[in-house]
């Protein structure tokens, strides 16, 4: 189920955004839900810490705060990668396209246009669209990693873009987890992870849990796995031959 956030600071247009998306929803008899309607945008944040959503988010960008609408996108990034964001601003079209490349923005919305709650239900419907079909068309790689971070805040990551998971060697119960392009740890054990994850994870090394899927090369001189970045880890010499058999089972 989609959720739907509005982070508008001026309380009569809040209340027009919010009304419209609620009067829609019902009307369509669509599955989805208002999660939340704020003027501020570490409500958003907030509830995002606390629950893990497909959303899709209308954001005011110039919200009175020490956080701008962009800046939030950005940050809402971390915890729904796939949410669908639009902006609504008072500024004019020669802005759009930087706001919509810099966070793949779904749309941008005018605040003075005059079909301003027909654009917001075209954005619904679109959102929507695209959810259902990626969720139709992904249903593999829709599986997620949520963990809670050292300030608090969980993530979540989809599985399809981890490569592998590392016992931190610098701080102890701590783990760290790559992707392809970014680093992230939390609070745990190799344990804790491969109760959790899926079965495309295998722990090869009493200190690395490899993504069979991601792996692009294998070096049995080194005893050492590599992926596409140029990232690699280490395989215990024993578990070399079980990696390549797991890795051609699932190619077949």
């Amino acid at each position: 189920m989609l959720s739907i956030f509005v982070c508008e600071d001026q309380q009569p247009i809040r209340a027009q955004i919010t009304e419209c998306i609620e009067k829609y929803i019902m009307m369509e008899g669509l599955d989805m839900k208002m999660a939340l309607s704020t003027d501020t945008p570490y409500g958003i944040l907030g509830y995002l810490r606390e629950n893990t959503v497909d959303g899709l988010y209308f954001l005011d960008v110039d919200l009175q705060s020490d956080i701008n609408g962009i800046t939030l996108a950005e940050r809402i990034r971390g915890y729904d990668p796939r949410g669908f964001i639009v902006f609504i601003t008072a500024h004019g079209d020669t802005l759009q396209l930087t706001f919509k490349y810099k966070v793949e923005a779904l749309d941008f919305i005018v605040k003075n246009d005059k079909n301003l709650e027909t654009r917001i239900c075209e954005c619904i419907s679109s959102a929507l669209t695209k959810y259902n079909t990626k969720a139709e068309t992904n249903k593999d790689n829709d599986a997620r990693f949520i963990f809670k971070r050292a300030n608090g805040s969980l993530l979540s990551l989809f599985t399809s873009k981890i490569l592998y998971f590392e016992a931190s060697q610098a701080k102890s119960h701590r783990i760290i987890v790559y992707l392809e392009d970014s680093v992230y740890d939390f609070y745990g054990s190799l344990n804790d992870v491969e109760r959790t994850i899926d079965e495309a994870f295998y722990r090869c090394h009493k200190s690395f849990i490899v993504n069979l899927r991601k792996i692009t090369k294998i070096d049995d001189d080194k005893s050492m796995v590599h992926f596409e970045n140029g990232l690699h880890c280490p395989v215990s010499t024993r578990k070399l031959s079980k990696i390549k058999s797991m890795i051609k089972k699932m190619s077949c």
